[in-house]
């Protein structure tokens, strides 16, 4: 069996309590988790570095538009 550590670390899409933990624990939807991550992979550490930057440019977005 796999650690828990292992599971923190990758996610996997076809496991529905993995899809659940990452959109509560990331504030995502399924979509939004599939989309980030088929475009870096499934290591939790490129997705929230990319979910970050994605926040970053939409709250600079907003910004400017105020």
């Amino acid at each position: 069996m796999e650690t828990m550590e292992h599971d923190r670390m990758h996610i996997r899409l076809g496991e529905r309590w993995q899809i659940a933990y990452w959109t509560r624990v990331l504030d995502i939807t399924e979509d939004e988790l599939r989309s980030l991550v088929r475009e870096v992979g499934n290591e939790a550490y490129q997705v929230r570095i990319r979910l970050a930057e994605l926040r970053e440019a939409q709250e600079q977005s907003t910004a400017m538009a105020a």
